[in-house]
């Protein structure tokens, strides 16, 4: 499951994509990936579902 600070964002939805992937090269079962564009915080959370 993933959750964005921002719905129907491209950034957000690109973050998500990249929280995901890291998770699970990381072997983890969670991941938060942050950016900063033009002084607006996108956020992506990664958290697998059980």
């Amino acid at each position: 499951m993933t959750e964005t600070t921002h719905d129907d964002c491209t950034t957000c939805e690109w973050l998500a994509r990249e929280a995901e992937r890291t998770a699970k090269r990381q072997g983890r079962d969670h991941w938060v990936s942050t950016t900063e564009v033009h002084g607006i915080t996108h956020t992506a959370r990664y958290q697998e579902e059980s």
